[in-house]
């Protein structure tokens, strides 16, 4: 026959194992958990009598300068050092997702910093959006104010009609050239005209709709059409309903 204590004793053990596991259990998963790695030390670099710390530091023209980020970068031209992107607002020592590194392009006498540089007549420009892009056009530079998606959607150019336009699903059409902002946005070309919407740029967003009728477009999320209107909500949340011979939406 079973000790009696030894019996006690093993089901306190199997509640109190139970216990510690429940709230590994109920922690929602991570999904930058494989894309993340602490922040690399920075370097200090010395120089003219000067000592910065950051990251990709350059020493010139008598100055030495550092990234604020890992991600950033630097470079000198023109006897001038110019460092960027800008890092101020993220917290050092905080885990990261590993960002594709930014890049500086110097070009008629100007330096800029960040994701896909090019140049144009008036100099170089860079996407402030991590992985963003730039196109030079009809004598012009237009960046992306996004970024690459979660689900690794990355932004666009397109150029016509003498227009330029950066961001995600770009459409050209009726004389026009139009792109969301993030990557969960969505553009359509109708009744003579581009309506995009901008997208919610939310981690886990899908993307917006676009709904077209009584010569209306309207793009977001859960659109419906009726009573000569066309609506949507703008959240992933929201919803529309049509009722009383008029539409409401709920964000």
């Amino acid at each position: 026959m079973r000790d009696p204590l030894t019996a006690l004793l093993r089901a306190a053990l199997l509640v109190f194992a139970v216990a510690l596991a429940a709230p590994a259990l109920a922690q929602p998963p991570d999904d930058d958990r494989v894309e993340v790695d602490p922040w690399p030390q920075q370097e200090c670099l010395a120089g003219a009598g000067q000592t910065a710390c950051g990251y990709g530091c350059v020493a010139a023209y008598g100055d030495v300068k550092c990234a604020s980020v890992p991600w950033g970068a630097c470079k000198a031209a023109y006897g001038t050092i110019v460092c960027g992107p800008d890092g101020a607002d993220e917290a050092p020592g905080r885990r990261w997702r590993r960002y594709p590194q930014a890049t500086c392009l110097a070009a008629n006498g100007r330096i800029a910093c960040g994701w896909g540089c090019t140049s144009g007549p008036d100099g170089p420009a860079c996407s402030q959006a991590i992985g963003g892009v730039c196109a030079s056009a009809y004598g012009r530079v237009v960046c992306s104010e996004g970024g690459v998606g979660r689900d690794g959607a990355a932004p666009e150019c397109k150029a016509a009609y003498g227009k330029i336009a950066c961001g995600f699903g770009c459409v050209a059409a009726h004389g026009d050239v139009r792109c969301a902002t993030h990557a969960d946005g969505r553009c359509a070309a109708s009744y003579g005209k581009i309506v995009c919407g901008d997208g919610t740029g939310g981690r886990h967003a899908p993307r917006q709709e676009c709904k077209s009728a009584y010569g209306k477009t309207a793009c977001g999320y859960g659109c419906v059409a009726a009573y000569g209107d066309v609506r949507c909500a703008s959240r992933p949340s929201g919803r529309c309903v049509s009722a009383h011979g008029a539409i409401t939406c709920s964000d």
